[in-house]
Parts: structure tokens; sequence; C-alpha cells
């Protein structure tokens, strides 16, 4: 008898500590005169969320703005949802968070996320809720890295990789029916994106090239490397900007790589959609 006792202590003992574990709700107030991602007044807590237990950190204002200047890593897997067009800058290496969702509701607004530099490690990164939403969402990526251990989801928004100094690696990339994929050429091309496992098109799905600022003209430019590939763009879909006179662009796949090829064509306007 005194062994069944012990192990409903027991059990009482574990439910109880998996209650204490349940992620927390913090929402970012902005009730300091900064913007400071670190500073606990800006938090309905009054503390930085993350340090003590795994939290919710949720944006919820249109009017939110916050940037990440000092490096932070949550002590527990953490997530953080924007919702209502609020937007974060990403200045310095973000760790330890399993979820980051840009448009966490199917009848709200979205979310913006401008990072800069740093290095961003995260399980899921997704973009965009459902096609009811209000709004899109856009992660643009003008320098540091993202390391996701996951999926990298592109639903309702758009994700725009722009330059050569930028760098993803991701377990998985998908792009939907209302989603885009977006890159912005410098004057070398851009970073690729490295997608370990399987890269995923939906029919509908968005690929959007500027070469604006490209320098060398003619040439292949590396857009996407992947293991695996579920369908391709369609042409339709697909539309190449920026191009000097008398070249073209397409886009082609080979040997596990997505690529902007770009060579003498018609003289014109620099513009292809296909």
């Amino acid at each position: 008898m005194r062994a069944v006792h012990n192990a409903g202590v027991l059990f009482s003992l574990v439910f109880f500590m998996i209650g204490t574990l349940q992620a927390a709700t913090v929402h970012w107030t902005g009730g300091s005169a900064s913007n400071d991602w670190n500073d606990a007044a800006n938090w309905s807590s009054a503390t930085v969320p993350g340090f003590s237990e795994a939290d919710d950190v949720l944006f919820v204002d249109a009017g939110d703005s916050t940037t990440l200047v000092t490096a932070f890593s949550f002590k527990n897997a953490s997530s953080i949802k924007l919702r209502g067009d609020p937007s974060v800058t990403l200045s310095a290496d973000l760790a330890g968070v399993s979820e980051l969702y840009l448009g966490g509701n199917a009848n709200l607004n979205g979310g913006f996320i401008h990072q800069t530099a740093g290095k961003l490690s995260l399980v899921s990164l997704r973009i965009g809720s459902l096609e009811t939403a209000t709004s899109e969402s856009v992660y643009t990526l003008t320098g540091g890295r993202i390391l996701n251990s996951g999926n990298l989801y592109v639903n309702k928004g758009m994700f725009l990789l722009k330059g050569n100094s930028a760098m993803v690696s991701t377990v998985s990339l998908s792009v939907t029916d209302i989603g885009t994929l977006a890159f912005t050429l410098d004057s070398n091309g851009v970073q690729a994106i490295e997608v370990k496992n399987r890269f995923d098109i939906s029919e509908k799905a968005r690929l959007i090239v500027d070469a604006s600022a490209l320098e060398t003209g003619e040439g292949v430019f590396e857009l996407v490397k992947f293991s695996n590939l579920f369908q391709e763009f369609n042409p339709e879909n697909i539309t190449i900007t920026g191009l000097k006179s008398g070249l073209i662009g397409t886009i082609a796949y080979e040997k596990n790589r997505m690529m902007l090829m770009i060579e003498q064509g018609q003289s014109g306007l620099g513009l292809l959609t296909y």
C-alpha cells in the first residue's frame, strides 16, 4: 500500500511540474521610452521573457516596434508571434526560438521582420497566416544568418533575401499558393538558400528576382540549393526585373539547384516574366 501511495504522490508531483512549465504569454507593451528588446519595462511581465520558463512572446498592436541590438538566448525554447502588423528589427544573435510566426491568426494582420545582422537560430519559421488574413507578412533578410532546424514556410506573405552578405540554411522550404519567394541581387548576385531536404513549390507560388544592381551581365546565379524538389515554379508566376538592355533571364533547375540564367537576347526593356 505504501508503494501505491508513493507512486500517487510522484504522479501528482510530475503533473504539477508539467503544469508549471507551460508557456506563459508575454506581451510587448512598449512601456519604456526605448524600443529595446532587452528593456524589461517594455514587457507585460516587467521582465525580459525567456529567462526562467518557456514563454509565448506575442506582439499584437500595429504600433509595436522593437529592435534587438544585443545577443539574446531563451533559456527554454519559446515562440514569438507577430500579428497586427508590428515590426521587429534583428541586429544581433537570437537563439532558443521554437517557432517564429508572422501572422498568428487567420483573421488578423500579419507582421514584419527586418534582419540586418546576427544569427537567428530556431526550429520553425512561418511567414503569413491563412488567405483570410487581412494583410501579408514580410521577412526581409539583408544581413546575418538564419539557421532553421525545421521548415521555412512562406504562406500569405513574402520571404525576401537581399544581397550576398546574408545566409539561410533550413531543413525544408515550402512556398504555398499565396506565398512569394523573392531575391534582390547585389553587384555579384545573392547567396543561395540552402535547403537540406525538401523544397516544396505550390502551383500558384510566386517567384520575384530583382537584378537591377547586378554588374556582371551574363552568367548563372544560384538562388536555392536543395536535396529534393517537389514541383517547379509556374513560368506564369515568375517575374525577373532590372536586366540590362539586350539581356534575358530564365529560371532553370539542375543538379539540385534553382538558378537564374542571364544571357544575350533580344534588346528590350530588360524585364522578363517567365
